[in-house]
């Protein structure tokens, strides 16, 4: 995720940070993997420079906690947050998963920081079913009688829990 963000970010640029270079040269030219510390530095001055910066991370809860790898990304993220830099702006998809929550518990929500926002209820129910009718009637569902694909459309979209 690091070394993505850093090649997206650097597509960008002119220029080629000081730090990023020295590390490449560090990592002799690019063939040894740099540590996780040194590629969030690299990052760190990667986005110096810019007016704003977004990063996306979608779906953090499909990360797998064994080994720790949960644990190592949601580290990072609290690296990259305490930086407390403002024109990085980063946006986090999630289901609530405790780990995941406690992890940004941190921070108060009035700070302005993070926040969290639902995506349940009524409203993303209705578009769930509104996908899955566009789905329903491909060729694929074809032989399904229009009752069993109402019974799949209200089952599947009541128990998706936004999802």
């Amino acid at each position: 995720m690091l070394c993505s963000f850093i090649k997206d970010i650097c597509s960008n640029r002119t220029d080629t940070p000081s730090k990023l270079q020295r590390a490449f040269d560090h990592a002799n030219h690019g063939q040894q993997r740099p540590t996780t510390g040194k590629l969030i530095e690299m990052l760190k001055a990667v986005i110096e420079g810019f007016g704003d910066i977004y990063l996306i991370i979608d779906a953090v809860d499909e990360c797998p906690k064994f080994d720790g790898e949960r644990a190592k990304l949601l580290h990072i993220l609290q690296e990259i947050l305490s930086w407390r830099a403002e024109q990085l702006h980063i946006f986090v998809t999630s289901r609530l998963e405790i780990d995941i929550v406690d992890s940004f518990d941190q921070y108060p929500r009035s700070s302005g920081i993070f926040r969290i926002v639902e995506a349940q209820g009524p409203q993303c129910e209705y578009d769930i079913q509104r996908y899955l009718e566009q789905r329903l009637q491909t060729y694929a569902f074809s032989r399904w009688s229009w009752k069993l694909k109402d019974e799949v459309k209200i089952k599947l979209a009541s128990r998706a829990k936004g999802m």
